[in-house]
């Protein structure tokens, strides 16, 4: 399918006339007709109502719209992977992430990732609520979850545990649990609905435990100050309480019962699309400033 077919039929689609779009293509009304009826006939359907006042989009030709566009940004990005590693990154970066990560780790890099990037602009969306990157027209989003849902491509920036931990004072005031199952005696706080936690075991089972506690919450940062205050044992990744365990403020139980579910970082995009310039200069720069942090060990295989 031809590229600029694809271009004439979108330049249609967004001025709403035919001849509006000969003019913008420096056409005549009479070959952007003939170009379109191509189209139509190569796809087996009519694109467009038309009559001698109007021209509209027809059901098929809504449905087309989109894969149109897809197609040429991928035909776009294809040329764009080839071109010179010197090529210019530039436009509008869309970027999503939590808002306690993007905040404490995402954030603070801007300035230097703008720096490198003089023509790029970035629109960074902080929400604890995961979003759809296609529906809501991001880029890339940053992630921490043990899996990745289908339909994205994943890109593992780090390696991030997490841990039970609580502070010297909970602990001086309510003794240390030695296995899984002492957390029944003990002050849990608990993010969102996960009265659940699960160990690994010395012979490598699964160990689940269900936990109980007076606070309950849906932000890990609050949580975190909480456990800071002596209010009981939570569970924390360590890129949200690493200056804490490194000053002694925090300290971790049960280091012999790992957690069972592992939460990695990734940087994710709509499969089906090729890696723009911009997503793949910003995925680059992470991986690089990320690789000596001390809350994450980086693997920059692709998922």
């Amino acid at each position: 399918m031809d590229e600029a077919d694809l271009q004439l039929f979108l330049r249609i689609a967004t001025l709403g006339s035919l001849s509006a779009a000969a003019r913008e293509a420096n056409l005549s009304p009479a070959v952007v007709s003939h170009r379109l009826g191509q189209l139509e006939q190569k796809l087996g359907v009519r694109l467009f109502h038309r009559s001698t006042r109007s021209l509209s989009l027809s059901e098929d030709g809504r449905l087309f719209l989109s894969h149109a566009e897809a197609l040429v940004e991928a035909m776009t990005n294809a040329r764009a992977s080839f071109s010179a590693p010197g090529q210019l990154v530039q436009g509008v970066l869309r970027v999503t992430t939590s808002a306690s990560f993007g905040r404490q780790h995402l954030t603070p890099l801007l300035a230097k990732f703008l720096a490198l990037h003089p023509q790029l602009k970035i629109d960074l969306h902080l929400s604890d609520q995961v979003v759809d990157l296609i529906q809501e027209g991001f880029d890339v989003g940053i992630r921490m979850a043990e899996q990745i849902d289908p339909g994205l491509v994943a890109r593992k920036l780090a390696i991030s545990d997490r841990l039970p931990v609580a502070a010297p004072a909970y602990l001086a005031r309510h003794g240390t649990p030695l296995q899984p199952a002492d957390l029944a005696q003990h002050e849990c706080l608990i993010l969102n609905e996960q009265r659940q936690w699960k160990f690994v075991t010395g012979n490598g089972s699964e160990l689940a435990v269900q936990v109980q506690g007076r606070l309950r919450c849906n932000h890990g940062e609050s949580l975190r100050e909480a456990a800071l205050a002596g209010l009981g044992i939570c569970i924390q990744s360590i890129w949200n309480i690493h200056r804490e365990l490194a000053s002694g403020a925090l300290v971790p139980v049960l280091i012999d019962y790992p957690l069972a579910n592992k939460s990695h970082i990734w940087a994710v995009y709509p499969s089906g699309r090729l890696l723009a310039p911009k997503v793949r200069a910003f995925i680059d720069f992470l991986l690089a400033e990320w690789k000596d942090v001390p809350w994450a060990l980086v693997n920059s295989s692709a998922a």
